[in-house]
Parts: structure tokens; C-alpha cells; sequence
């Protein structure tokens, strides 16, 4: 038998997030096949299935005990993420918080005790955090995992380059304002939401940017990035982190500017920098630059795309 690369942990009581995958109706009883969408437990019943060929977490629910106050409350629940539902058979992929409990005291299983609009529920952080340790490859743990995340939870999800963006400041801030970051192969760029039109580029400081384009064994590739860009229709914005006391807020302002290159006797010259980006958005009008106060720098990738 396979073993799949992301093992879950089974549920456990307590409020989560989960998705309905499947609903069945009879004259006596609701039958909701459903998954998590967060924390050590997501995707929990995908993996049950793919090793046993069983879905483990159905919600049974008997209409006549449960009364219609209970389903007009559950309605009310599934309405909150998708007002186009006007029955409780309409909920097919829509993401709800639940009260889960184990169904006895051996604590086999879990049942649904009571559900909650989505938006009625804080994340955890580290419930959607991703392993900064871990590998992102295509295919890994970590990547089948922020998948499940991604299609479960109901959250806002972000595109991140998979290869490159494991020790960026995106990772901490995602989790801490309940967004998930999914790492995917971007054509250009770090940071594109889903379908998006926007690529992102972070830059870490000044020196990174004057490095990545001022120095020549560099430029080719950047602009390479540009035309790819440009062949998928996007627009590639580079977000760059400043230090406030470079008092940089545009590309006309790089002027002014200089700092020495660590390890080397060569001073990066604002100068230069700055005639290199003038040159580069000339050849490529789909390019911007922004620049913010290193402290916005998430918050400011997030507005650009």
C-alpha cells in the first residue's frame, strides 16, 4: 500500500474549521460528508480515504430531533460564506466552523455538537502557519498540507514561490491575519493571489535591489522575469523594503542614495540603481517599483496584489 507524503493527525474535540464535501438527504436524516480546513487535523478525511477508500467524518443529522430551529441555525451558518444557498443541500464546498466532541469515551471518533458562521471564528496562527523548516517542493508534506488548507478552510489564500520565500516575513504574517499561503511555481515573481493578474516580487532592502539590478551578471534574468510577465498578461510589481532613514519613497528619490556593499571595497551608487530601473520600465511598461518602511513591507505586498 502507498503511504501518502502528508499524514494528518485524527481530530479532536473543540471548534475548527471544516468543509462540506458531500450531502445526501432522506425523509428522516441529513447526512453531510465533510473534511477539516485547519490545524495538526486537516485533510484528515482525504487521507483516511486515500488509504482506506472510506470517508471517515460524516454529520448525521435526524430532522425530526433536531427541529427546524437547529436547521434554520445550521442555514444561517452555511448563508454566512455562501448567500446563494437556500437549503441545507446547497452546501456543497462551502467552509463553516463547527464544535466538535468525541462521540463516547473511548474516543474513536468525533461528532459535530453545533455549528458557527465562519467569520464568528479567530484563527490560530499556528493552526495555518507553514513549517519554515520544512520542505515546500512540489509534492512534499508541507505542500500537500497548505493544499488542503487552501481547499478546506474557506480562508484567503496567497500564492507563494515555492523555492525561495521560506525565511520571508510573509510567512508569520499570513498566519497571524488568517490568510493561507500556498506554495505554487509562479511564472515571475513570489506573491500572486489566485487567478490574479499581479505578480510580486519582495525585496529585502536596498542592497538586494541594487544587486539584483545594477550589477550585470544579474540583469538578464530580471529581465526575463519581465517578458514572462508580460506573456502572461501581468503586471510585476517589486516591493522594497526600506530603512527609514534612506528617506526613499520613489525611484526619483534613489539619487540620493548610497551604502556600501558588505565584503566588498564597492559603494552602491543610487545613481546608477536608479538609471538602471528608468531604463527597465522603459523596455518593460508592465513593471512598477514600490517602496515602503521595511515594518509594511507585508502589509504593502498584500495591497499590491
Amino acid at each position: 500500500m502507498v503511504t501518502p507524503n502528508y499524514v494528518p493527525m485524527p481530530p479532536k474535540p473543540g471548534k475548527t474549521i471544516i468543509k462540506i464535501v458531500r450531502v445526501a438527504e432522506s425523509e428522516t436524516h441529513i447526512c453531510l460528508d465533510y473534511d477539516i480546513g485547519i490545524g495538526p487535523a486537516v485533510g484528515y478525511a482525504h487521507y483516511i480515504y486515500q488509504i482506506t477508500g472510506t470517508w471517515p467524518l460524516r454529520w448525521i443529522i435526524t430532522t425530526k430531533q433536531a427541529g427546524a430551529i437547529v436547521l434554520q441555525h445550521l442555514l444561517s451558518a452555511i448563508q454566512s460564506t455562501a448567500p446563494h444557498a437556500n437549503q441545507i443541500c446547497d452546501a456543497v464546498g462551502v467552509s463553516l466552523v463547527v464544535h466538535l466532541d468525541y462521540t463516547d469515551d473511548s474516543h474513536a471518533a468525533v461528532r459535530v455538537c453545533r455549528s458557527y458562521p465562519l467569520g464568528h471564528f479567530k484563527v490560530a496562527p499556528d493552526d495555518i502557519r507553514l513549517d519554515k523548516n520544512a520542505s515546500w517542493a512540489i509534492g512534499s508534506a508541507e505542500y500537500i498540507r497548505a493544499h488542503l488548507m487552501a481547499a478546506n478552510s474557506g480562508l484567503p489564500v496567497i500564492l507563494v514561490a515555492h523555492h525561495c520565500e521560506k525565511q520571508s516575513p510573509m510567512v508569520d504574517w499570513c498566519a497571524d491575519n488568517g490568510i493561507v499561503l500556498l506554495p505554487s511555481l509562479l511564472p515571475a515573481g513570489d506573491y500572486q493571489l489566485p487567478n490574479g493578474k499581479t505578480l510580486v516580487d519582495r525585496k529585502a532592502n536596498l542592497l538586494e535591489l541594487y544587486n539584483d539590478f545594477a550589477m550585470p551578471d544579474n540583469r538578464l534574468r530580471y529581465e526575463n522575469a519581465a517578458m514572462i510577465a508580460s506573456a502572461h498578461n501581468m503586471q510585476l510589481v517589486y516591493v522594497v523594503a526600506t530603512d527609514p532613514q534612506d528617506a526613499i519613497a520613489d525611484l526619483e528619490s534613489l539619487k540620493a542614495w548610497s551604502a556600501p556593499v558588505p565584503g566588498t571595497n564597492i559603494v552602491a551608487s543610487g545613481d546608477k540603481l536608479y538609471a538602471h530601473l528608468v531604463r527597465y520600465q522603459w523596455a518593460y511598461p508592465n513593471i512598477a517599483f514600490v517602496f515602503c518602511d521595511q515594518r509594511q513591507i507585508c502589509s504593502t505586498i498584500y495591497h499590491q496584489i
